[in-house]
C-alpha cells in the first residue's frame, strides 16, 4: 500500500488574529464593490459599464481572497501567506498612490483607502511575526 505523500513544506498555522484581520480587510473591500455598484452611472454609457466592470472585478478579487483565507491560509499552507500579498501590492498600494497623487494625500478618499489597507497589512505582518518562514 502506498504511503501518503508529505507536503514539501510543513504547514505553519497562522494566528487567529491574522485570519480575522485578513477576512475583515476582504469584507471591507467587498463593501467598495457595493458602493461602486450603487453609484454607477447609467449602463448605456461607456463610463457606466466600466464602473460596473470595476465593481465586478473587485468583487471577484474579494471572493478569491476570502476563499484562500478561509481554506489554505487558515490551514497553514505557506504559499497562501505569500499569495495574500499580491492584492495588497498589485492593487491596494497603487490605488492609494494614484488617489494620493491625483486627489491629494489629505482627503477622505486617501484616508478610506488607507483604512482598507490597514487590516491586510496588520494581518500579514502579524502572521509573519508569529511564524518562521
Amino acid at each position: 500500500m502506498a504511503r501518503a505523500s508529505r507536503p514539501l513544506l510543513p504547514r505553519v498555522h497562522p494566528p487567529a488574529l491574522s485570519v480575522v484581520l485578513l477576512a475583515t480587510g476582504y469584507l471591507a473591500l467587498g463593501l467598495v464593490s457595493l458602493a461602486l455598484w450603487q453609484t454607477a452611472p447609467a449602463l448605456d454609457t461607456m463610463l457606466g459599464r466600466h464602473h460596473i466592470a470595476g465593481a465586478l472585478a473587485n468583487l471577484a478579487l474579494v471572493l478569491l481572497g476570502m476563499s484562500i483565507v478561509a481554506g489554505p491560509y487558515r490551514r497553514g499552507d505557506r504559499w497562501a501567506h505569500w499569495v495574500q500579498w499580491i492584492p495588497l501590492l498589485a492593487y491596494g498600494v497603487p490605488i492609494l498612490c494614484i488617489d494620493g497623487y491625483h486627489v491629494g494625500w489629505r482627503t477622505e478618499s486617501t484616508a478610506i483607502n488607507a483604512a482598507l489597507l490597514a487590516p491586510f497589512v496588520l494581518g500579514l505582518l502579524w502572521d509573519r511575526r508569529n511564524r518562521r518562514i
